[in-house]
C-alpha cells in the first residue's frame, strides 16, 4: 500500500502482518508541536515520510522509516534565520507496557499502543522530528558571528577596550 494520501491514525499491529510501507507527505503546518520550535511555518512545506511495518527475527512488531523536511530556525551565532534540513531515523518497537519497553534492544524505542490498537499517525512522526532537532543551531559557513578564535586564526587582533580604563583618572 503505497499514498501519497497518509491516513490521520494506524493500526501498526495489522499493518505489520501485511508489511505495508507507506510512503506520502504530511503538510508542515498540520504539526503543531514542532511549529513551535521554528521561526517561521511554511505552509507550503511538506514533511516527506516513509515508514515500513513489519516484524523482526525477535517478533517484535516494528515501525522503521524516515520523515525529512526542511525548517527556518534561529543561528545561535548571528540569530539569523537559517534554512536547516531536518532529518529523523524511525525506529519504534511496539510495547504493551513498562516491562515489556525495558527488554527492547537498544535499536528500537519504544511505543505504547492504547487498548485501542490506533496510534495517531502524525504525533509518532512529530515526536521523532522534534527529537532530530538540533540542541543548538547555527549555520554550518561563517556567518555575522566573529568569536575570538576567528579573529586569533585570522592573524587580526581584536582591540579590546579596557573597561577600567576610565579609573586611571583616579591614580593621579
Amino acid at each position: 500500500m503505497q499514498s501519497e494520501r497518509l491516513p490521520h491514525t494506524v493500526s501498526p499491529a495489522k499493518l505489520a502482518q501485511r508489511r505495508i510501507i507507506l510512503d506520502g507527505n504530511i503538510p508542515l503546518g498540520k504539526l503543531d508541536r514542532l511549529s513551535e520550535q521554528l521561526v517561521k511555518i511554511d505552509t507550503d512545506g511538506l514533511v516527506a515520510l516513509r515508514l515500513e511495518f513489519g516484524k523482526d527475527k525477535q517478533g517484535f512488531t516494528t515501525i522503521v522509516g524516515s520523515a525529512s523536511t526542511q525548517v527556518e530556525l534561529i543561528c545561535q551565532r548571528c540569530m539569523e534565520a537559517m534554512t536547516f534540513d531536518l532529518n529523523a531515523v524511525i525506529s519504534l518497537a511496539l510495547v504493551a507496557n513498562d516491562e515489556a519497553a525495558s527488554e527492547l534492544p537498544d535499536r528500537y524505542d519504544p511505543i505504547l499502543v492504547e487498548s485501542s490498537g490506533l496510534i495517531p499517525l502524525r504525533s509518532l512522526v512529530e515526536d521523532d522530528l522534534i527529537l532530530a532537532l538540533p540542541i543548538v543551531a547555527y549555520h554550518d559557513s561563517p556567518c555575522g558571528y566573529v568569536d575570538d578564535k576567528q579573529t586569533e586564526e585570522s592573524g587580526v587582533e581584536a582591540s579590546v577596550e579596557n573597561p577600567f580604563s576610565v579609573l586611571e583618572i583616579l591614580k593621579h
